[in-house]
């Protein structure tokens, strides 16, 4: 199940749900009614709304404008390593890699280009480029402008 919880978490929001079974014409609030596209809550969900999406193929275009940072954990589960990636905001695509259950490597790519705003999933980690350029980053949020085709790699890094 993949999670787009929005940037306020100070109230508690709606919570929406997609499924490849689903039918837009749902309310998307329960896991008996949910979306069928993930387009669908993207139009609805406000601020401090979460939208729940199941495992799946979604064939669509998505503009996920919610502005909020790509939070790839929990949305991969440990199961998934190196098998299934994840599209987020339409251009950026993760694939992950676990070891023990735990996260230990993270591929991007980005296919248009644009802003990356992701939520740090390590307590530290190491970000590296493909133009070779790489650094320790402790902070909750990375934000990084990449280039159209651009490759990033996350890792876990231990605190020194």
């Amino acid at each position: 199940m993949l999670a787009f919880p929005a940037p306020a978490m100070l109230a508690a929001g709606l919570t929406y749900y997609v499924a490849t079974n689903g039918s837009d014409s749902n309310n998307g609030r329960s896991t008996n009614t949910p979306f069928k596209t993930i387009q669908k809550p993207a139009t609805v969900a406000a601020a401090g709304d979460t939208v729940n999406i199941w495992a799946g193929t979604y064939r669509e275009p998505a503009d996920l404008t919610t502005g909020g940072p790509i939070r790839i954990l929990p949305a991969v589960r440990p199961d998934w390593s190196d098998r299934f990636g994840l599209l987020a905001r339409g251009c950026f695509f993760a694939r992950i890699t676990f070891a023990n259950g735990k996260p230990q490597r993270i591929a991007i790519t980005s296919n248009r280009g644009g802003r990356l705003r992701l939520a740090n999933p390590f307590p530290v980690c190491r970000v590296l480029c493909e133009t070779g350029t790489a650094r320790a980053v402790e902070a909750r949020l990375i934000e990084l402008d990449t280039q159209p085709g651009a490759r990033l790699y996350l890792a876990s890094e231990p605190r020194t």
